[in-house]
């Protein structure tokens, strides 16, 4: 450590940024309040990359006892972030530290700067959290002055509803404008039963860090039931679970999809705490296998709710499924087993959910045998979405007696069968690639109110006995086959409910707009008409005569090549990292020693919405983490 004078520098802005910097940790340290003060620890800063613990350490030691001494490094590369914390053994060597001159203080060739450090505190998620009542706070609850009217004068009821009418983000901003207010802030979030979690809900645009959960969990947690996790930092994810089941006691559902983290470890802290969860959905969340669905099955025997679409499950412990299921989403699980021991999984299904009324299975094949015993023990299945490969498993579901609702997917199939099995459908959805719907008669769905088909080779006489469905509402037919204009006019006419029309395969010209328009007339509503307009130009279709308060066109000029896109969202990219490393200042590395000020979590203000790239760090723990690799 050099401790005579520092070397000279030409450039005058590092001197004003060392003087900026040792301001702003003298006035940071003048609002702490003397309870949050670590009486043994010291807050080092402005260190250069090189200098280490044990050249800190060393260095200290000339003028007091150090205990422990601890560098704060990048999680990723393991490089110094410029500050540290330094354990000393009684308060009297802090203020030896703090003490100490200008000229003492270089480290390196460079003035290291010195600040009384905060308490620790433990957040939710760590193992030795403890939940605690909210402090009681004195809030100011004085009469308001009647001769300076104010939004104060109202009384708690009515700022209620006026905060209830806010956005979320203004909704939790507005705690800060009084002690009154802070109350009624907290008062409504023990007041809602459902929340969601999300960057955009909450008006921010990077993930959601631990001590954000932290501070919304422990205002509405106690009373919560319906719980939406999105987009949860690299950091977080890992404890996720941990923290819901300490703050959450009498959750009943929860929504933690397209997440990292969500596996066999962080399922057995969910379950150690939250003993009342019916609804768990997890889709398309990688970490979620066999052994986490396995735990959450025999943790909750009475669940009612799973979706685990896309998560890579094998079915095999299908065999535990609770009786009380209502609704199953197991699409896109292609990792499904389809034999164990020479019995299909699937089959499981059918002998464990007889009160069964949705089931998704999307991309998992389905044999005939399977499909009839699903049909034969669920009863009441309404719903039923799946992927067919063997021709004559159609044939199995005249077997489900009160299906309303039905999505097939297939290589081949026969549409007449499955319209003559399931005449009191009321929406079908079948794409099939390699059908035919020769002389396929739809007059005899009286119930059916959309229908959706996709690459089916139509008849014109099949596509017009559409006409004859008197509740039908949304037509949508796609790469079916040519056929002529008249025959949407025919739909039109018989279809007096009919609201939508997704044709981008019929051409359509004025004589088309004309004959709608006068069928329209006399009918309430409004009809959207998506088509091609090859015919006409785009200056004839803005000056056509139509009432545009009861018809919408919207052209089809193009087409998605090769398959549909649906293009979405997809929050779960941010799910295995933070965008920003530094995005809660940098302190978040390895065995990081700073910590959170006590009034953040139960304080006046939300201080992560008002500026959120100001916000102190926390520990992250690497152990911790460790179950929860990608």
């Amino acid at each position: 450590m050099g401790r005579g004078q520092p070397r000279e520098v030409d450039d005058g802005n590092a001197a004003l940024t060392n003087a900026v910097s040792k301001l702003n940790i003298e006035e940071e340290n003048d609002d702490i309040p003397q309870e949050l003060i670590d009486p043994c620890k010291v807050f080092v800063g402005h260190l250069r990359p090189m200098v280490c613990e044990r050249t800190l350490h060393e260095a200290l030691s000339h003028y007091v006892t150090v205990e422990k001494v601890i560098i704060i490094r990048d999680k990723f590369n393991r490089r110094s972030k410029g500050y540290g914390f330094v354990t000393v053994s009684k308060p009297e060597d802090v203020d030896k530290l703090l003490s100490l001159s200008h000229g003492d203080r270089y480290i390196s060739g460079q003035e290291m700067v010195l600040g009384r450090a905060r308490k620790q505190i433990c957040l939710p998620g760590h193992h030795d959290y403890i939940r605690q009542p909210l402090p009681d706070r004195d809030f100011d609850l004085s009469l308001p002055d009647p001769n300076t009217p104010s939004i104060h004068v109202l009384v708690d009821d009515v700022l209620y509803k006026i905060l209830e009418f806010l956005p979320m983000r203004d909704r939790v901003r507005s705690e800060r404008v009084c002690r009154r207010w802070q109350m009624l802030v907290h008062g409504l979030f023990t007041k809602i039963n459902r929340l969601e979690i999300d960057p955009k809900w909450l008006g921010i645009n990077t993930p959601i860090t631990r001590s954000i959960i932290s501070k919304l969990l422990i205002l509405s947690g106690p009373t919560l039931k319906d719980l939406k996790l999105l987009s949860v930092d690299h950091a977080t994810r890992g404890s996720i679970m941990k923290i819901v089941g300490q703050l959450c006691p009498v959750l009943e559902s929860l929504d933690v999809s397209m997440a990292c983290g969500i596996n066999f470890f962080s399922i057995s802290y969910l379950t150690r705490n939250c003993r009342e969860l019916k609804s768990f959905i997890a889709m398309n969340c990688p970490n979620f296998k066999e052994k986490a669905l396995k735990h959450l099955l025999v943790s909750y025997p009475e669940l009612e709710r799973l979706h685990i679409s896309g998560c890579f499950v094998t079915g095999r412990c299908f065999s535990q499924l609770p009786p009380t299921l209502k609704e199953l989403n197991i699409s896109y699980c292609t990792t499904i087993d389809q034999k164990s021991n020479g019995i299909g999984v699937l089959s499981h299904i059918g002998e464990r959910c007889p009160h069964l009324e949705t089931l998704e299975m999307e991309k998992c094949r389905v044999s005939k045998t399977v499909l009839e015993q699903i049909g034969t023990h669920c009863t009441n299945l309404s719903k039923l979405s799946l992927f067919i490969v063997e021709i004559e498993a159609i044939e199995a579901l005249k077997t489900f007696k009160n299906l309303k609702d039905l999505t097939v997917d297939s290589v081949f199939l026969d549409l007449r069968v499955l319209i003559n099995s399931l005449p009191d459908l009321q929406r079908l959805v079948v794409d099939s690639r390699l059908s035919t719907g020769v002389e396929s008669d739809f007059s005899s769905l009286k119930e059916l109110k959309s229908i959706k088909l996709c690459h089916i080779d139509m008849t014109t006489e099949s596509v017009m006995t559409l006409a004859k469905c008197a509740k039908l509402a949304e037509v949508h037919l796609e790469n079916c086959g040519d056929f002529p204009q008249e025959v949407l006019t025919e739909i039109l006419k018989g279809c007096t409910g009919l609201k939508r029309i997704h044709c981008p395969n019929v051409n359509i010209n004025l004589d088309f707009i004309e004959t709608v328009n006068k069928i329209m007339e006399h009918r309430s509503g409004k009809l959207l008409i998506e088509v091609r307009t090859g015919y006409l130009t785009s200056k004839e279709l803005l000056e056509a005569q139509y009432d545009n308060k009861k018809i919408e066109f919207d052209p089809i000029h193009s087409f998605q090549l090769l398959f549909d896109c649906d293009i979405t969202d997809d929050d779960s990219l941010y799910s295995a990292g933070s965008l920003e490393d530094y995005w809660v200042n940098g302190y978040d590395g390895f065995d990081s020693d700073y910590s959170l000020r006590e009034d953040f979590l139960y304080g006046d203000h939300l201080e992560f919405l008002r500026d959120p790239f100001l916000m102190y760090g926390f520990g992250y723990d690497s152990s911790e983490d460790s179950d929860f690799s990608i």
